[in-house]
């Protein structure tokens, strides 16, 4: 690993799309927002593709990084939370989904940096023992929280845990967006949520 700035390693989304010539074609996306904003605060950015042949090269992967965003984007597949799917959840990926959480678990076994951004902060969740559960509609008093104004609108405020280094950083509350379907009921035990 360079002695230099902080090599952080960004899930993407892989999708196999239709063949027109026989062969499998794969493709890999992810925001761009990503990668400018670990730009911006100093990262030298590595996308991780989330291909299955990938599976057996996650301590070379992360041999290579300084720290993981696990990205957001599509839902976490209902068979790893509940014996009944939600079949109205949208882009459900069980291959990336194994190599988030393997990539997660060995990433916390090295005691490497970790952030998970909307579906990224469920994965790590779910990877280290959190019980999240698959709609927001499933819990008592929750509210809409896929918002119909666009991504760069904050639509409501978060309460921040004082205390934490959140709250160090931005204070007691934050303007936010929100496009979840999905929450984290339980976070990993010892954990502190934050906001």
């Amino acid at each position: 690993m360079s002695q230099g700035a902080p090599v952080v390693g960004i899930t993407v989304h892989a999708a196999e799309l239709p063949s027109k010539d026989g062969y499998p074609d794969w493709r890999y996306s992810v925001s761009a927002r990503y990668a400018a904003a670990v730009a911006e605060a100093g990262g030298v950015p590595l996308l991780v593709p989330t291909h299955p042949a990938a599976a057996g090269q996650v301590d070379a992967v992360l041999g290579a990084l300084s720290a993981l965003l696990v990205s957001g984007g599509g839902s976490i597949p209902g068979q790893y939370f509940l014996d009944n799917p939600d079949p109205t959840l949208r882009q459900t990926n069980p291959p990336r989904f194994d190599l988030e959480v393997e990539l997660v678990r060995a990433a916390w076994a090295r005691g490497m940096p970790l952030l998970g951004i909307c579906r990224g902060h469920q994965t790590i969740s779910e990877a280290l023992g959190g019980a999240p559960v698959l709609n927001l509609g499933q819990v008592p008093g929750s509210r809409n929280h896929y918002q119909t104004e666009a991504h760069t609108v904050s639509t409501h405020t978060a309460e921040v845990t004082p205390g934490t280094r959140l709250a160090g950083w931005v204070g007691t509350h934050l303007r936010v967006n929100s496009f979840h379907r999905q929450v984290v009921v339980e976070p990993p035990a010892g954990w502190v949520v934050s906001a």
